[in-house]
């Protein structure tokens, strides 16, 4: 099966190789498994196959944007990927000259649907990007184990908005905490398959920057209540 990565990092050789690399250094020398194509991609696995999976078993997909990105087809696959399975993305878009994040997002948005929704990381030189994407990564990796901790300790967290009741809530959006959320409440049992449907949706929502659609909810409601029934431990 080969080595799993916390981290992927989708980039253009031609602009982005001595980056990405630098990245993934930085990385390792601070705890995380990255993946870069260039070094991680073995003699004899069969690349394409070796990236889908990296993609799907990484927890955070970093796209590296240097100059001509966009125009890469398998770039613009990876980070197609990486969106329709609900991951992470942490867009590292470089500013060079007179550009702003504004413009490079006006010109990039058709290549990387979405993009400009997401908050990104900018930088002009290696040191910055290896720096704050470091940085995020460390508080995204403490949010998560701190949303892990409270649910150890109370399974049924009063202070959170119910995934279902923040659906329906004008103005707040999904966010992967709500499938964390899911997730880490599963015990599902005989519902496991419905249960990874119901979170697939939840990760479509977060992907289109919207609400769940009402019989999406209507569903969701009724496969909850199958589980409290059968005394299966969610609460969503």
């Amino acid at each position: 099966m080969g080595e799993k990565f916390d981290v992927f990092i989708s980039y253009y050789s031609k602009t982005g190789r001595d980056f990405a690399k630098a990245l993934k250094k930085a990385l390792q020398e601070n705890g995380w498994r990255a993946f870069f194509a260039e070094s991680d991609i073995l003699t004899g696995q069969v690349w394409e196959d070796r990236i889908r999976r990296a993609i799907s078993d990484a927890d955070y997909f970093i796209l590296l944007h240097t100059t001509g990105t966009e125009m890469r087809e398998w770039v613009r696959g990876e980070y197609r990927q990486a969106l329709s399975l609900g991951k992470t993305i942490i867009p590292c878009i470089q500013i060079l000259g007179d550009d702003t994040l504004g413009k490079i997002y006006r010109d990039i948005e058709t290549a990387f649907p979405g993009i400009s929704k997401i908050q990104a990381i900018t930088w002009k030189f290696p040191s910055d990007l290896t720096s704050k994407v470091i940085w995020e990564l460390k508080r995204l990796r403490e949010e998560k184990e701190q949303l892990e901790y409270r649910l150890s300790i109370d399974p049924y967290p009063r202070e959170s908005t119910p995934v279902l009741q923040r659906a329906r809530t004008v103005g707040t959006p999904l966010s992967q905490g709500d499938v964390h959320l899911l997730k880490l409440k599963g015990c599902a049992g005989r519902h496991e398959r419905e249960l990874e449907s119901v979170i697939d949706q939840v990760k479509f929502a977060i992907r289109d920057g919207a609400k769940l659609r009402e019989d999406s909810i209507a569903e969701i409601e009724i496969l909850i209540n199958e589980i409290e029934l059968d005394g299966e431990c969610i609460k969503a």
